[in-house]
C-alpha cells in the first residue's frame, strides 16, 4: 500500500503543481493501534509556488482526496494554513509533524517546523483539543449499547494525552505506547 501512496502523492503533486513538504499516516496507525478495518489517513503539508502566495485573493488552502475505496484518504494543509494552525497550537497539526509513518518528508521543513512547535505550543490549547475529544468519545461509548473497542482506545488515548500534558507541560508524543510507556515508568 506503501507504494500506493507514495503513486498518488506524487501524481497529486504534478495535478495540483504544488510541493509536498511532509506526507505521513496519522490516526490509529500513527497511534499505534490499527484495527483490521482501518484505512490509511495520510496527511500532507505542501506549498505552492510563490506566484500562489502573491495574489489579492487567497485561494483555497486545503485539499482532500480519497482512493482505493475511501481505504486511502489524503488531505492536507498548504504551508500558510498549516502555519497559522501551528501558532494556535492546533493538536492534529501537533501530531502530523511528529508521525513515525512518513510516505515524503523535506527534513529541514521537518527540524524547522518542529522547532516552532516547541516555541509556540500551548497547553492550554491542546488540552482544551483533548478534553473535549475524550468527553466526546466517553459520552459515545456511556449512550450506546454496542461500541467498537477502538473506539475506547481513543478515548483513553486522548485521556492519556491530557494528563501528560497536566504533569509534563510539553507535546503528547502521537504513539499512544510511548505516551503510556513516558507517563508511567519516566
Amino acid at each position: 500500500m506503501e507504494q500506493k501512496i507514495k503513486k498518488y502523492l506524487s501524481d497529486l503533486e504534478k495535478e495540483k503543481g504544488i510541493e509536498i513538504l511532509l506526507a505521513c499516516e496519522t490516526g490509529s496507525r500513527a497511534w499505534g493501534f490499527p484495527s483490521p478495518d482501518s484505512d490509511f489517513d495520510v496527511r500532507v503539508i505542501y506549498k505552492h509556488h510563490k506566484n500562489w502566495y502573491l495574489g489579492l485573493t487567497e485561494e483555497k488552502d486545503t485539499i482532500e482526496y480519497f482512493f482505493e475505496n475511501n481505504e486511502i484518504d489524503i488531505s492536507g494543509w498548504d504551508l500558510r494554513k498549516s502555519l497559522r494552525l501551528l501558532a494556535k497550537s492546533n493538536a492534529p497539526l501537533l501530531e502530523r509533524i511528529q508521525s513515525p509513518i512518513i510516505y515524503k518528508v523535506d527534513n529541514e521543513f521537518l527540524a524547522g517546523i518542529n522547532a516552532v512547535a516547541q516555541k509556540t505550543y500551548s497547553r492550554i490549547a491542546t488540552i482544551h483539543h483533548y478534553l473535549s475529544m475524550a468527553k466526546k468519545l466517553y459520552s459515545e461509548i456511556e449512550n450506546s449499547e454496542e461500541y467498537k473497542l477502538k473506539k475506547l482506545f481513543y478515548a483513553l488515548r486522548a485521556s492519556v494525552a491530557c494528563l501528560w500534558i497536566l504533569e509534563k507541560e510539553e507535546i503528547p508524543p502521537i504513539e499512544f505506547a510511548k505516551m503510556v510507556t513516558d507517563w508511567i515508568w519516566p
